[in-house]
């Protein structure tokens, strides 16, 4: 049926259509839980993940060859430029080590009136067959650079400080350990006073055989 209503405005019938009913839905269905359909669905899965295709190979980047995933190329870079092997000079090839122990070493500081540390590490007496010259040589532990550098000269005179026989007193006029020749009244600190001797005995060896 079809109702109509006069229009105030325009004088004609408007018709209204009638409302339509929408149709009842189901319920989805819904299967019942069973340990038999679970097993069938794994099965399902595997099989599905079986015959599935391979994963194509994977491209790194632009230029690059293909691989395989996991895949890691042993690449090796040859050198561009050959360098020569170097042989480095110590400076005692020529020497022979009468002496080495470890040490602490003093130098006199003239304008503090005191005796300060110079360095740690192995101090050692060198003779040179060739030149007929000895020298008293250290370095400092860890750093290596050197503190105490001159050579041997007849009118050194190694002395005990204040009557301390490990502790040993000389002085040189031109000590090389800052380049330049330089004055110092140095101090050589030993741990027995065994030690001490033994480096006093190997650098008056050396005053008694200079220019041999």
């Amino acid at each position: 049926a079809v109702v109509s209503t006069q229009s105030a405005h325009y004088g004609r019938a408007i018709k209204k259509p009638e409302p339509v009913e929408k149709p009842a839905e189901k319920p989805a269905k819904t299967e019942p839980f069973s340990f038999a359909s679970l097993a069938a669905n794994a099965e399902k899965a595997a099989f599905a993940a079986k015959n599935s295709p391979q994963k194509s190979p994977v491209k790194v980047s632009d230029g690059d060859a293909y691989r395989e995933d996991g895949y890691e190329p042993d690449v090796q870079f040859e050198p561009i430029v050959k360098l020569d092997k170097v042989e480095i000079s110590s400076g005692t090839e020529n020497e022979d080590d009468k002496f080495t122990h470890r040490c602490k070493l003093y130098r006199f500081d003239k304008e503090s009136s005191q005796w300060k540390e110079r360095g740690l590490g192995d101090i050692s007496v060198m003779w040179n067959k060739r030149e007929g010259k000895g020298r008293v040589l250290m370095r400092r532990e860890q750093i290596l650079k050197l503190c105490c550098n001159h050579l041997i000269t007849a009118e050194m005179e190694l002395k005990p400080h204040q009557g301390n026989d490990k502790f040993l007193v000389w002085h040189t006029f031109a000590d090389f350990a800052e380049e330049e020749p330089k004055f110092e009244q140095l101090a050589a600190r030993f741990k027995t006073a065994e030690i001490a001797g033994r480096f006093k005995a190997a650098f008056e060896e050396c005053q008694q055989n200079l220019g041999k």
